[in-house]
């Protein structure tokens, strides 16, 4: 959605309440797409297109060990992104 911020020509892109992310609130890792997961700290576009990739062949993750599927995530990173995400299936 493009709205015109306060009349004055500027135009703000703006992304529904539901998928916009709240300052230290983790992401939700099954409806996030692959530009907000790379914002996560060491999450760059090749890993954050991976997770997609995952979870689109393999369905959603539902705990913090289903990341290690992802190709490029091991055990430590899975601890270090584990936090940073919320793992709901439903929104």
């Amino acid at each position: 959605m493009i709205a015109s911020a306060g009349g004055q020509g500027e135009i703000a892109k703006t992304a529904p309440a539901a998928v916009t992310p709240f300052l230290f609130l983790p992401i939700p890792i099954n409806f996030a797409d692959s530009e907000l997961l790379a914002t996560i700290s060491g999450i760059g576009p090749e890993l954050s297109a991976q997770i997609v990739k995952t979870r689109n062949s393999k369905g959603f993750f539902t705990q913090p060990e289903d990341l290690i599927a992802v190709p490029g995530i091991g055990r430590a990173r899975m601890n270090q992104f584990a936090p940073q995400f919320s793992f709901a299936v439903s929104q």
